[in-house]
């Protein structure tokens, strides 16, 4: 196994993860929210995620070290910078959103409001400008269990912790398992909130988590 950086990754590599990243999201009700239950839309916000981090975030791939595909994919940015919150990225924001019909993105709106609310809630205003903040964690399901997500994980830990101001790590997901699967990698859940999934069904659970990179260190929060 081995897990890197993708350094100013070619479009091959962000089609390549972008794939892993849709087939570990097969099903997931977010996602066709996000989308308005367009496969193809979710696929260009996959592509708009990782577009923007290769901009001002980091993307972190894990291969079998063999073949050197993808197994799993993470995206995260560093203290004072958010995905989609330059004019620089946006571009690849305003790619997707013209997409989306007027409800979908009025449930953007809306869900982006909530957010907003739990994150300041959680964290306090603006506290999640204080976090390494992964945006993005997937694992090709055939792969899955196999320790890809978890070493992921760790390298981000390992890039965290060599900052000496800010060492803590936050995430938001949407399944009680995944806030399981973090918590057993020693990721604390902050809040739990319901967000409305109509016409998906009723809604979807998110889970807000944070850690210290170094689980000596005690959080700030």
């Amino acid at each position: 196994m081995v897990v890197h950086r993708l350094w100013a990754p070619t479009e091959a590599q962000i089609e390549e993860a972008v794939s892993v990243c849709f087939r570990a999201f097969k099903g997931d009700i977010s996602l066709k929210c996000m989308s308005g239950g367009i496969p193809e839309n979710g696929r260009v916000y996959l592509k708009a995620m990782l577009k923007a981090g290769a901009l001002e975030g980091q993307i972190y791939v894990a291969t079998d070290g063999e073949s050197g595909e993808f197994r799993a994919v993470a995206l995260l940015f560093p203290p004072g910078r958010r995905m989609f919150h330059s004019d620089t990225q946006c571009k690849y924001w305003n790619t997707f959103w013209e997409l989306l019909d007027s409800e979908t993105q009025e449930w953007w709106n809306q869900f982006r409001e909530k957010m907003t609310q739990v994150e300041n809630e959680v964290f306090g205003p603006n506290g999640i400008l204080k976090l390494w903040w992964v945006n993005l964690m997937a694992t090709d399901p055939l792969y899955q269990q196999r320790g890809f997500g978890s070493a992921l994980i760790s390298k981000i830990c390992d890039i965290a912790s060599e900052n000496e101001l800010q060492r803590d790590i936050g995430l938001a997901t949407q399944s009680n398992e995944n806030s399981l699967w973090y918590q057993s990698l020693g990721f604390k859940e902050r809040k739990g909130v319901d967000i409305p999934s109509k016409p998906f069904g009723d809604h979807f659970p998110c889970y807000m988590l944070s850690r210290s990179s170094r689980l000596i260190d005690s959080h700030v929060f």
